[in-house]
């Protein structure tokens, strides 16, 4: 090997230092929003209205319900209340179609209902709940006889 290249091997091996800068890094601040000013708010009171909601009472179908006949229903309040609530929930005839009726009966009530098939519950208030099963498969009149302990149904 020639001198030259020994010197500049030499030269690689042993390097001379180099000023290298240290790497510091400092944070800028975020900047702070300047404090604003609190606003307490009093509460000024006012008369609350008191809501009671009202049971609903009527027909609720879901579908539709067009080609489903209808029959006569007659409902008979002998419990010497001065009313009751009666619910007939179930299903139509043909259809097969989901049916709710719920009313308040006094003395009678005389209704047309759909064709199908129901439970009946009755609500005689503050007293007590009774149950049953009818079918409504005829236009001819069906009646409910309610009494103090028991529900009677009469149909064609």
């Amino acid at each position: 090997m020639s001198t030259l290249a020994m010197q500049m091997i030499s030269e690689t091996l042993t390097a001379a230092p180099t000023a290298t800068q240290s790497s510091t890094y400092t944070p800028e601040p975020t900047p702070t929003a300047p404090p604003t000013a609190t606003v307490e708010l009093t509460p000024i009171p006012t008369e609350t209205a008191t809501l009671t909601p009202e049971p609903f009472r009527g027909e609720f179908s879901l579908g539709d319900q067009s080609g489903e006949s209808e029959g006569l229903l007659r409902i008979e309040n002998q419990t010497g209340e001065p009313y009751i609530i009666i619910t007939l929930s179930g299903l139509t005839w043909k259809k097969q179609l989901p049916i709710y009726y719920s009313w308040q009966v006094t003395g009678f009530l005389l209704q047309m209902i759909k064709y199908g098939y129901y439970d009946v519950t009755v609500e005689i208030p503050g007293k007590t709940t009774l149950t049953a099963k009818f079918q409504q498969n005829n236009k001819d009149k069906t009646t409910i006889t309610v009494s103090r302990f028991s529900i009677k149904i009469v149909g064609p």
